[in-house]
C-alpha cells in the first residue's frame, strides 16, 4: 500500500497504521523496562558473565524504542502527506 498510496484516505490509513505500531512498540518497551529494572535488583558485583540478564533486557528495550521512533517518523511523514494532499483538493 505504501507504493500505491496517492490520496488523503490512503495516507491517513498508513499514518494510522504507523501510529498503532508506535504505540505497540512503546508498550513493549515499557514492559521490557520493568523487566530490566526487576533483573537489575539481582545484579551483584562485577564478576558476572557477560551478557547478564539485565543487559539482554536493556538491549531489547532499546530495540523497541528504536522501532517506535521509526514508526513515529513514518506516521509523521504520512500525516504530512495527508495534510498536503488535503490542501490540494
Amino acid at each position: 500500500m505504501m507504493q500505491n498510496a496517492h490520496d488523503t484516505t490512503q495516507y491517513k490509513q498508513l499514518a494510522d497504521y504507523y501510529h498503532q505500531q508506535e504505540a505497540n512498540y512503546r508498550a513493549q518497551a515499557n514492559a521490557e523496562l520493568m523487566e530490566r529494572d526487576r533483573r537489575a535488583q539481582y545484579t551483584m558485583g562485577t564478576a558476572q558473565k557477560y551478557p547478564r540478564p539485565v543487559d539482554s533486557a536493556e538491549y531489547l528495550y532499546e530495540s523497541y524504542v528504536s522501532q517506535a521512533d521509526d514508526a513515529a517518523a513514518k506516521a509523521k511523514h504520512y500525516d504530512d502527506l495527508a495534510a498536503a494532499s488535503q490542501g490540494k483538493s
